[in-house]
């Protein structure tokens, strides 16, 4: 496992912030705290390019995306739990030339995406 710094960037919002990365036996591993009460795990899966994505904090969720294929986000809002559906449009891992994971999806008929870049240097500045 490695301490890092992430680049994040989403259709709304793009930040910094440091995390973890690790990867073995064909899983690639992201983990972050937003704001500090809410904790992201990000796993992506190299032969199948399946990515799961868990949220911790306030609202609890998790996604799933599956290239080409509809899923459904379960999220827990504390008032109930959704169910929202996904279209992935695509998703492209991170290797020796881009350090990015970056999904293309559709979410109640929009158009997202979301990356996340492992930058080089370990500092926020």
């Amino acid at each position: 496992m490695e301490e890092c710094v992430f680049e994040i960037k989403s259709t709304d919002a793009a930040y910094r912030c440091k995390g973890t990365y690790n990867e073995e036996s064909g899983l690639i591993k992201f983990s972050w705290n937003e704001n500090g009460n809410t904790k992201y795990d990000v796993s992506c899966d190299r032969e199948t390019r399946r990515v799961i994505s868990v949220r911790e904090g306030d609202i609890k969720g998790t996604l799933t995306f599956e290239p080409e294929a509809r899923t459904k986000a379960v999220m827990d809002t504390g008032y109930g739990v959704m169910e929202i559906p996904i279209e992935t449009l695509y998703v492209n891992l991170p290797n020796m030339f881009n350090l990015s994971l970056e999904i293309c999806y559709m979410l109640d008929g929009e158009k997202k995406i979301f990356s996340i870049r492992r930058l080089l240097q370990n500092d926020l500045n």
